[in-house]
């Protein structure tokens, strides 16, 4: 399975990272490249312990739902058109009206988290959703969540 930690998978998403444009459409959901690349950011820093969200695991957040997201099993596009995996609350950029920088400093930021990430050995207990992670768990989640968004801008 691919983590954020493994050479190729990383730079598989800084090549993903670098198709993407301001002008790339979504296939599905109504973030904009400049809001995913803040959502992104955002992740990073709940995966370094800089946001804290409540605990709103449940067995099978836990444990199915983790399993397949850890797989990277999701929806067709066609499905995700349709319905979209909803975020946290909190991290919803969209739904609270966050504001977002220009593409190019939100792909800045995104950057400095991810090397800020990937220089750490330092994660939180828990994950909001999943329970339990360790380090590299917290890399897998880094890396499909990322693969989920760059899918998402057709990247």
């Amino acid at each position: 399975m691919k983590t954020i930690f493994d050479s190729v998978a990383k730079e598989e998403i800084l090549n993903r990272l670098n198709l993407l444009s301001t002008d790339s459409v979504g296939l599905f959901g109504v973030m904009n490249p400049s809001q995913m690349l803040h959502h992104l950011t955002m992740a990073n820093q709940l995966a370094l312990g800089e946001i804290i969200l409540p605990d709103k695991s449940r067995f099978l957040s836990r444990t199915v739902f983790r399993w397949m997201t850890f797989l990277n099993m999701r929806p067709s596009i066609e499905r995700l058109k349709k319905k979209p995996i909803r975020t946290f609350k909190e991290m919803d950029i969209v739904r609270n009206k966050l504001s977002v920088e220009s593409f190019e400093r939100e792909k800045e930021f995104f950057l400095q988290k991810l090397n800020q990430l990937l220089n750490t050995n330092s994660f939180p207990d828990k994950h909001p959703l999943f329970g339990r992670m360790n380090k590299t768990q917290w890399g897998r989640w880094v890396y499909v969540h990322c693969d989920y968004h760059f899918v998402q801008f057709g990247v």
